[in-house]
């Protein structure tokens, strides 16, 4: 054997070293990035805690409730699991605390509060099959699945304007049925007969931020009856800057901004 043949599989051995190493490194790489995208969710989950918690204290306090006991999940499966188990746990006990003298919402009359505005962003959009005036949507609000929406802009909209597109959406009006689809929430736009524009959300929004008027605080209705809607809609207003508004109090992200329309000043907002 000469030295060129002794050196061959030597440098097979360690070309397949290497290779090994390429691989294992991008498989680092990877678990990395798991486990900064889970560390960011848990960070999430936590702050969510943090909110459900302040919305039980404040629906004590108005309904004269003492602090309720509620049975705590069990301990077991990973960080998450248990972090996703906690925040179920508040939102029953609120749900708790408001029924003890009736749902708060009730009482108070219409009130924009009782609305569930959401940031949404379109997936995809497409001419609805059993009628030509209509749009169907597919929309992300931070869900475990999307929405779909009928909508009935598509004379003054493009639906190449739709895809991708943030938008601002009224989540908890009853599901109804339109031409055949269920319907499961509303876009909302600044209209005038003539003209219609989908209000944008903030620019650092993303899909299921919550969408309030600071000046109108408390928790929105688990199914808002459509009455109690069009009350509070003749409020829901355009100002002379654009922003969307209820009673002149802007609607907006907590700490990202506020809603805007594109041209539409002084127009009624649905």
């Amino acid at each position: 054997m000469n030295f060129t043949d002794f050196l061959h599989p030597l440098k097979t051995q360690a070309s397949k070293a290497t290779e090994m190493i390429k691989v294992l490194d991008e498989q680092i790489e990877e678990v990395k990035k798991d486990f900064i995208a889970q560390s960011d969710e848990i960070a999430l989950l936590r702050a969510e805690i943090e909110v459900w918690k302040q919305r039980l204290i404040h629906a004590e306090c108005n309904n004269d409730v003492t602090h309720m006991k509620t049975n705590q999940p069990i301990a077991q499966g990973d960080e998450i699991a248990l972090l996703r188990a906690e925040i179920e746990v508040w939102y029953q006990r609120l749900i708790q605390a408001n029924d003890v003298t009736g749902n708060k919402s009730t009482k108070s009359g219409p009130c924009v509060s009782r609305l569930d505005f959401r940031v949404g962003k379109i997936i995809s959009a497409k001419k609805h099959p059993n009628a030509d005036n209509l749009y169907v949507e597919v929309v992300d609000v931070g869900e475990k699945g999307n929405r779909t929406v009928v909508s009935d802009f598509v004379k003054f909209i493009p639906v190449k304007q739709l895809h991708n597109r943030a938008v601002v959406l009224l989540c908890n009006l009853k599901p109804i049925r339109i031409r055949g689809i269920l319907s499961e929430a509303m876009v909302m736009c600044a209209r005038t007969p003539g003209k219609v524009e989908i209000l944008s959300p903030p620019l650092h929004a993303v899909a299921g931020d919550r969408i309030i008027c600071e000046e109108f605080p408390g928790d929105s209705d688990r199914e808002l009856k459509k009455s109690i809607f069009e009350q509070v809609a003749r409020d829901l207003k355009t100002d002379g800057q654009k922003r969307a508004g209820y009673k002149g109090k802007l609607l907006v992200v907590s700490g990202k901004g506020c809603v805007v329309a594109k041209s539409l000043i002084n127009v009624q907002i649905k």
